[in-house]
This record gives structure tokens, C-alpha cells and sequence, in this order.
């Protein structure tokens, strides 16, 4: 999505994305995954629109039925973390 810093930022973007859920009695069981950028994919590109059509995903990060079954979402809410590292 676009933001207010874009002009000052290097793009496409380079470097990492780590993914967490956070799990909200027992830290050390959180569900984390890295994603690297890859230069040729335009989801790391500068956003022209509000935001960018072309996105990126993980469709197999984390089933379903841990989240409900391993206590992740505590008075319904599921915390999640995104840290971005440039390169």
C-alpha cells in the first residue's frame, strides 16, 4: 500500500519479511516464516495505486485448525507481526 514515506525509500523493496503470529500464553510456541523479496516480482515494487494489485502470499503458513485448536486467538482477537528488514 502506498504511504507518506514512499519517496524516501529504495525500491523495489530489498530484503526480508518475517510473519508472526503470536501466540498470547506461550510465546516460544508463535508461528513465524521469513519471505525474501525477489527483484523480478512487482509486489515489491513502489506502489503506484493505493494499493499494489500485484501482492504476495503464504497460503500454506499456518492452518486453520492449529490457530482455533492451539489457543491463538484469545477474546477473538489473533495478534500478528510483520518485521521488514532492507537490505
Amino acid at each position: 500500500m502506498r504511504g507518506e514515506f514512499d519517496d524516501t525509500l529504495h525500491w523495489p523493496f530489498q530484503g526480508e519479511l518475517k510473519l508472526s503470529v503470536i501466540h498470547p500464553n506461550i510465546p516460544e510456541d508463535s508461528i513465524s516464516e521469513i519471505i525474501f523479496s525477489k527483484k523480478e516480482t512487482t509486489a515489491f515494487d513502489k506502489p503506484r495505486l493505493p494499493r499494489n494489485p500485484k501482492g504476495i502470499g503464504y497460503p500454506e503458513f499456518c492452518p486453520l485448525s492449529k490457530l482455533f485448536s492451539g489457543a491463538y486467538l484469545h477474546n477473538d482477537i489473533l495478534v500478528c507481526k510483520i518485521l521488514a528488514k532492507a537490505y
